[in-house]
């Protein structure tokens, strides 16, 4: 397949939202990148995209972006790619015990926070370069019910887990928001968007949320797949850029801009790096 071919990466692509977007994306794209950290349903994914459209490629790819190795890693193998026209973050997670890795950071703000954040800023130059390109990030209307805590939370400190993911996706969407601003102009759009109420296996067996049964009447993932879809693909987004979206529509939300920049310089700084370092 050519270089130009027209590329869309979706991290968390196995299962839930982001294989039901996989499957969206695939009569519209010509090449779809599939990262999962199970080897199995890797595999199962790329099979059930594969359906979706003749002459489509698709490239697998394992990684964990459970550690900040595993992010670091993926960066490396998607800035080979020829081109990236809509980098959309999917992957995410709710523990149900608080664990942390070996640099001391609790599970889910690696994921949820620091894999987007690191694989955003090392592939700046990629997505700048593949103009018109777009970031899409998947976000949670519970973001908006916290507050961070900028020495606590990397550490997962008071750890609940509805209230700790909350705290994770507000530091991810204060750096998205950061991060549209800083590539106003440059032909790279960066939005985020609410799923909906989605049944997904995103904290199962965790306190405080809800059982299987009781999921049953949330949104199946192929109507959850329809928001990043359409800020993905959508001709009259092409130039829209550090909005919020609620599904397929729009909302007004406030974010200070000098908190999205402490919570950046505080994330830097976890990560032993400089501004603007990745």
């Amino acid at each position: 397949m050519s270089g130009d071919a027209k590329t869309f990466v979706v991290t968390g692509a196995t299962s839930g939202i982001g294989l039901a977007l996989a499957r969206a994306l695939a009569p519209v794209a010509e090449r779809v990148v599939i990262v999962g950290r199970n080897e199995a349903r890797l595999h199962a994914g790329t099979e059930a995209t594969r359906h979706e459209a003749v002459n489509l490629e698709i490239v697998p790819i394992l990684a964990d972006l459970g550690t900040l190795e595993g992010a670091r890693s993926l960066a490396e193998q998607l800035d080979q790619l020829p081109r990236i026209d809509a980098l959309i973050h999917n992957a995410g997670i709710m523990p149900a015990q608080r664990r942390c890795t070996p640099e001391g950071f609790e599970e889910s703000f690696v994921t949820n926070h620091l894999a987007p954040f690191v694989l955003n800023h090392r592939l700046r130059a990629r997505l700048i370069a593949s103009a018109p390109s777009r970031v899409v990030q998947l976000s949670s209307g519970l973001a908006l019910t916290v507050r961070v805590d900028l020495e606590g939370d990397p550490g997962g400190a008071g750890f609940e887990p509805v209230s700790t993911y909350a705290r994770t996706k507000l530091w991810n969407l204060l750096a998205t928001h950061d991060f549209a601003g800083e590539l106003e102009r440059s032909g790279v759009t960066v939005n985020a968007v609410h799923p909906g109420i989605v049944r997904t296996r995103l904290g199962e067996g965790a306190p405080g949320v809800p059982s299987a049964e009781a999921r049953r009447g949330w949104l199946p993932p192929e109507v959850g797949a329809r928001g990043p879809l359409h800020l993905a693909t959508a001709p009259e987004l092409a130039r829209t850029t550090g909005r919020f979206f609620d599904q397929t529509r729009e909302v007004a939300i406030h974010l200070e801009d000098d908190q999205a920049k402490a919570v950046v310089q505080r994330t830097f700084e976890a990560l032993g790096q400089p501004h603007n370092a990745g």
